[in-house]
């Protein structure tokens, strides 16, 4: 090493020398003309008070840190708030704390987001274990009120409604058809190869006149199958059943065939499983069974719901 220099100030210190005197004795920057290394036979030692390290480990431009860092990297000890790290400025900074008896990790910025990313190409991503221990193994506060929590075995709650996107999909809008042509409706969902899922569409529906019926069937987007079932029923506004040609189904492109509909609202429910051959979209299509210048209507409300099952 070329020499050690002193924080604050523009001394250097020979090597060679066996006592260094000068500037604060709480920090100590050692520098190898601009690049930090280490030195075996230097001996730092404090005997009458604690030794506090804070800001004195500076990464100059041209050291990787981690990787292809192309600002100054920081490091910065205090032992009332634990261990920062400064890689390339505020909007990255990361803050290991201890205070207040817990550890956390928080955003050096006030008001700045955290992102835990996995490595690149690794079996896994971020991996949150609550080894031993007997609480949470995950607990997410709002302004300090846990509203998501998993607990010791895996149960989760959450003290609001769970939305699920992909699975639970309902119209903003009636759906019309006044063709015997299929047309999709709103009520699509992206299915993945190999899983099994289960399904109910809960259809509200009325047709004028009823004698143009209703069809229903799940051909209207890009998936195939290696297996699926529907079965559907349906009832008038008193509660009494519809009369179908065909209830069942095991092909996407079968009809569900309501033989006559109301001009008053009923409702179809069907029950189904479906097993994709391929990545698509599982899409829910309408018709009238017979173009009599009616208007087949499915009412705003209606909704499928797609659950991804574990097969025994």
């Amino acid at each position: 090493m070329s020499g050690y220099q002193i924080p604050g100030g523009t001394s250097t210190i020979t090597i060679g020398t066996t006592t260094i005197t000068g500037g604060a004795d709480t920090q100590v920057l050692f520098n190898d003309a601009g690049t930090v290394g280490s030195d075996a036979g230097l001996t730092y030692a404090k005997t009458t008070d604690t030794l506090t390290l804070s800001s004195i480990l500076e990464l100059p431009t041209s050291t990787a840190f981690p990787g292809a860092v192309t600002d100054r990297g920081r490091i910065y000890w205090n032992s009332g708030t634990g261990l920062t790290l400064y890689s390339k400025g505020s909007v990255s900074d990361l803050y290991f704390a201890s205070s207040s008896g817990s550890a956390r990790i928080e955003a050096a910025t006030s008001g700045g987001a955290i992102t835990l990313t996995g490595n690149t190409g690794a079996a896994k991503g971020v991996i949150i274990n609550g080894g031993t221990a007997t609480g949470n193994i995950l607990e997410v506060q709002d302004n300090g009120t846990p509203v998501l929590t998993a607990a010791d075995g895996g149960l989760i709650t959450a003290a609001n409604f769970v939305r699920i996107s992909g699975g639970e999909l309902a119209l903003n809008a009636d759906y019309t058809n006044l063709t015997a042509v299929m047309s999709n409706t709103a009520l699509s969902a992206t299915l993945v190869s190999g899983r099994t899922y289960s399904f109910t569409a809960c259809l509200f529906f009325a047709n004028s006149p009823a004698a143009d019926g209703c069809l229903i069937d799940f051909a209207g987007g890009s998936v195939t199958v290696t297996n699926f079932r529907a079965h559907a029923h349906a009832a008038n506004a008193v509660g009494a059943a519809l009369a179908f040609t065909t209830a069942n189904s095991t092909a996407l492109a079968t009809d569900i065939d309501v033989t006559l509909a109301l001009t008053t609202q009923a409702l179809m429910m069907i029950q189904g499983t479906i097993v994709p051959s391929a990545d698509g979209t599982f899409v829910v299509r309408a018709s009238e069974k017979v173009d009599g210048g009616g208007t087949l209507t499915i009412f705003r409300g209606s909704w499928l719901n797609i659950r991804d099952a574990a097969p025994l």
